[in-house]
């Protein structure tokens, strides 16, 4: 992954621009607080399943940053293999 965030500084070097971190599998797991009406979005401690690309993962959420991975396929993650049958 570091060939990733390289290419990332060097475009931020390039056009003067800042690179802010983001940790993609957080932003997966963030997503179901992200509703607009505060009754209805989801409080902590929450559990979800990912099943993203290469990630299947079970994960406990109790904050920003404080998730515990529960469980993961030691395989072939579940989008993987959709999108290889596919």
């Amino acid at each position: 992954m570091k060939k990733g965030l390289d290419f990332a500084k060097a475009l931020g070097i390039k056009f003067n621009l800042p690179v802010i971190p983001v940790n993609h599998i957080e932003a997966h797991v963030m997503t179901a607080r992200m509703i607009e009406d505060q009754d209805k979005h989801m409080d902590f401690p929450f559990l979800s399943v990912l099943a993203t690309g290469g990630h299947t993962e079970i994960v406990l959420t109790r904050g920003v940053g404080l998730h515990t991975v529960m469980g993961f396929t030691i395989d072939i993650g579940v989008g993987t293999f959709l999108d290889r049958t596919a």
